[in-house]
């Protein structure tokens, strides 16, 4: 993601980093970041980052993979961490356990993780946004809103006191992803549809606790990303949508109106390559790149 300068800030898994605008290292951070990050105005780095750790009821599995959230300042020097895990450990029930558990070994045995003695991933956090509003009964400014892919779960925490202000989806969602908060309050998100083959599009409502629009493919299989996709609400109303593991994108209207669709046009192993993120950038942003450059 480009900063205010024309600077890069970027995550590879094992570090954050930010470049000039000739590829050169301002700074880098060696932390187990991943998936996401949110730059502020401010310049603060909000990411979500993974450690191993080992549970006594890992029902022998062994170490378990625990996400948290750094805080970093904007010359990447570490904040703060919040463990996710800490917030989360105690909620899960049994019951939710065995089906964490079942759902890692499925997506072990599918390939999905491949490493011999892979630490099991039982959150999975894939997305942090951090609100820009109060919203009563909902979050503060300053919170972060955060999903997890293993919980079915998206969550608003308070990253001062460290607890969570509010939590969804756990009973309603099946995987879910890039959750984004609109104007009006309501959530913007990419539900996957883990074994269901076909996935959806949905605006849900805090408020008034209930799914308020969603999208389909037509027919519903058309449109089916099973571990992976990504949302962006556009100013002018529309939605990005990212279908990630077919390989395309599309913008749609909230009456359901595909504008134009995007395919990946390269091919691996005979099926279209994966396509992580699409995202669309203001007209002017353009002017930054480079205007550093010596």
């Amino acid at each position: 993601e480009l900063d205010d300068d024309g600077g890069l800030i970027a995550l590879g898994g094992k570090s954050i980093l930010k470049l000039d605008d000739d590829s050169r290292i301002i700074w880098k951070l060696d932390i187990p970041a991943h998936h996401h990050f949110n730059l502020l105005e401010s310049g603060q780095i909000f990411t979500l980052m993974r450690r191993y750790i080992t549970l006594p009821y890992t029902l022998g599995v062994g170490k378990v993979c625990v996400d948290y959230v750094a805080i970093i300042s904007p010359t990447g020097k570490v904040i703060k961490e919040v463990s996710l895990h800490d917030l989360f450990n105690e909620d899960i029930s049994w019951w939710q356990w065995l089906k964490i558990y079942r759902t890692s070994i499925e997506y072990y045995l599918l390939g999905v993780e491949r490493l011999e003695n892979s630490p099991l991933d039982i959150y999975h956090a894939n997305s942090i946004k951090i609100l820009d509003r109060d919203i009563p009964g909902f979050g503060n400014k300053g919170d972060a809103l955060v999903s997890f892919l293993k919980l079915n779960t998206v969550a608003v925490i308070d990253l001062d006191e460290e607890e969570v202000r509010w939590k969804w989806g756990e009973d309603v969602l099946s995987l879910v992803h890039s959750p984004r908060l609109l104007d009006d309050n309501s959530i913007l998100l990419f539900e996957n549809g883990w074994k269901r083959n076909y996935s959806r599009v949905l605006i849900y409502s805090p408020a008034d606790d209930e799914i308020i629009w969603e999208f389909l493919g037509d027919p519903p299989y058309s449109f089916d990303s099973n571990y992976r996709g990504q949302t962006e609400p556009l100013p002018n109303g529309n939605i990005l949508v990212t279908v990630s593991d077919q390989g395309w994108a599309f913008e749609v209207t909230r009456d359901k109106e595909v504008v134009w669709k995007y395919h990946n046009p390269t091919f691996k192993d005979g099926s279209r390559a994966i396509l992580g993120k699409m995202g669309r950038y203001p007209v002017g942003i353009v002017s930054k790149i480079g205007q550093n450059s010596t």
